[in-house]
């Protein structure tokens, strides 16, 4: 007997503990209740009110004889009878039917809820996951030098320049956990100006040269001059760096990658373009999402955190533009971000 019970006492335990489940069964008690509260005052109005009127609905116009006034009552309670068992049987119906409401009502109440709970478990999980990396490299560099009998100075060298590599990881990945956690909470602090873009894009490119120089990749640019937008000019900075590196991380030996910034009617259009390793087209759909990363990408574990997408969506969101990507296997990946003139930018001088 105990061996029969037993899985309906786990599956029982594993409902009490599961909080999504507790609150549905909460919910769909307290919309049912609701539903079946109403339904009762509603029938008993109804009961009440048509039977006052019943003995002058059916009163008898003949005579006055008993047995008439037998007849009378008779008809009377017949009538009161299949009034509440019409009414009984339309409340347990409702019961029923307002159940099945119920949770689907609490369903659809939790489903936001619960979906946003299990984004910020994965957001919380991934988060861990990468910041584990450079924390486990850096432990096991000061280890080595701690087991060691006598560490050399090159030894020691070799050892600041990891932790600062490192170090630089940790901060970058901060900064962008930051970053989102901000954006998700609508508390970036922004300060909306006329942002030449021209120039953010040409400096971009040039504070990146050395950082593409030592990873074998030329880096170009061609930039129409005296572009503006209103925005944000730190957010449209993080934008252009995320974009470009992007573009150089994932590109290959000796490759090229090159911004492209230009005005086409009442669109100011940002394009930045490498002939890497490419995206996969069932990807495609995915690479804006936070920690996401190709299969192709994942060889290069250190390339990045699968942020660098996430973030620069946000930024064009906020700017009211529009950015979409475009990529083969082996060939290389385009960017293409539009912000829209006549909304939210000046244009040319």
């Amino acid at each position: 007997m105990n061996n029969i019970l037993k899985p309906f006492a786990e599956w029982v335990i594993k409902l009490r503990n599961n909080i999504f489940w507790s609150a549905k069964l909460k919910l769909c008690a307290f919309y049912t209740g609701s539903i079946l509260l109403i339904v009762i005052l509603f029938s008993l109005g109804v009961y009440f009110l048509f039977n006052r009127n019943l003995g002058t609905d059916f009163e008898y116009q003949g005579g006055d004889s008993q047995q008439e006034a037998v007849l009378q009552q008779q008809l009377i309670s017949q009538t009161r009878h299949r009034l509440l068992v019409t009414l009984s049987i339309v409340d347990l119906s409702t019961v029923a039917l307002s159940v099945l409401l119920g949770w689907f009502l609490a369903d659809r109440t939790l489903a936001p809820i619960q979906e946003a709970l299990k984004r910020q478990k994965k957001f919380v999980s991934d988060a861990a996951h990468e910041l584990s990396t450079p924390l486990s490299i850096m432990k096991a560099g000061l280890e080595t030098l701690e087991i060691g009998a006598k560490p050399a100075i090159k030894d020691y060298r070799q050892l600041n320049t990891d932790l600062l590599e490192e170090t630089n990881r940790l901060a970058e990945l901060t900064d962008d956990l930051l970053f989102l956690s901000r954006s998700d909470q609508s508390s970036l602090p922004v300060i909306r100006t006329k942002v030449n873009i021209s120039s953010i894009c040409t400096k971009q490119v040039e504070l990146l040269q050395d950082y593409a120089e030592q990873k074998d990749v030329r880096l170009s640019h061609t930039v129409q001059p005296n572009l503006h937008i209103s925005g944000d000019e730190g957010q449209i900075k993080r934008l252009v760096l995320n974009l470009l590196k992007n573009a150089v991380d994932y590109n290959k030996k000796d490759g090229e990658s090159k911004l492209s910034l230009f005005q086409s009617g009442n669109e100011i259009i940002l394009e930045v373009t490498d002939a890497g390793i490419g995206i996969n087209r069932e990807d495609l759909k995915h690479v804006f999402k936070r920690f996401y990363k190709s299969d192709t990408a994942r060889e290069r574990s250190n390339s990045g955190t699968g942020l660098g997408l996430s973030i620069a969506k946000e930024i064009v969101t906020f700017h009211k533009g529009k950015v979409k990507i475009e990529s083969k296997v082996g060939e290389g990946t385009k960017v293409v971000v539009v912000f829209d003139v006549s909304k939210n930018s000046t244009g040319q001088k």
